[in-house]
């Protein structure tokens, strides 16, 4: 009986499939490739990558571990093929997913991996980060319980744009950024350290970044302690 890798796995995604389904998944991607050829693409591996992103939010310790070894067999298999045919090679939303999968983890070790993920995505002539890989990375030290190590994180991004500027926007700190480190600080009973985040937010914003312009949710993260 065959069946289809992506519809397997939007339903894994949306709905409370077992992760044996992704297993299955991961098991018949690689047959495929052994057996009949199977060219793999980038979006049906980033699709695994996302279910096991979404057993990691669902509690499952080994969820990270897998999606990260995923993601260098995506590595391994673009690298072998060559440059003629990699098309599996994993692009920006791939590394992020797996930073989300750390993230989801809440735990100070995995969020350790999160940012030598990053920093391995920094290094690579293959992959830059954004934004948004910076502010998963973030995340995944703000669910451990570690806000200072996220706030260094934003001080680095914000180095990070202000190189890029005046017109770049791949660095550019957000609201979601800077409510992330807000809520850290909120969830760790430190009040002077989340005023001082939403100043520096204020800051940004009146210097003419819309993007940090404070929100409701802002406010409340920086006050509810």
């Amino acid at each position: 009986m065959s069946f289809d890798v992506s519809l397997m796995l939007s339903f894994n995604i949306y709905t409370n499939l077992p992760k044996i389904i992704v297993m299955i998944a991961e098991c018949q991607c690689l047959y495929r490739a052994k057996e009949i050829g199977y060219s793999w693409d980038v979006k049906t591996c980033t699709e695994i990558l996302s279910a096991w992103a979404k057993q990691a939010e669902r509690g499952s310790k080994e969820a990270a571990l897998r999606s990260r070894e995923w993601l260098e067999r995506m590595e391994a298999k673009a690298n072998k093929e060559g440059i003629e045919n990699n098309g599996c090679r994993p692009n920006l939303i791939s590394y992020t997913t797996v930073l989300h999968a750390y993230a989801s983890a809440r735990d100070i070790d995995q969020a350790e991996k999160a940012e030598q993920l990053l920093l391995d995505m920094e290094k690579s002539k293959n992959i830059e980060p954004d934004v948004v890989a910076y502010s998963t990375c973030m995340n995944a030290y703000a669910k451990a319980g570690k806000p200072h190590k996220a706030e260094k994180l934003l001080y680095k991004l914000e180095e990070l744009h202000e190189e890029e500027r005046p017109d770049g926007t791949r660095y550019q700190p957000n609201v979601y950024t800077y409510t992330t480190i807000l809520s850290a600080y909120s969830h760790a009973k430190s009040p002077e350290k989340a005023e001082s985040v939403l100043e520096r937010m204020q800051k940004r914003y009146q210097s003419g970044y819309i993007g940090a312009k404070p929100t409701t949710a802002s406010y409340v993260s920086s006050n509810n302690i």
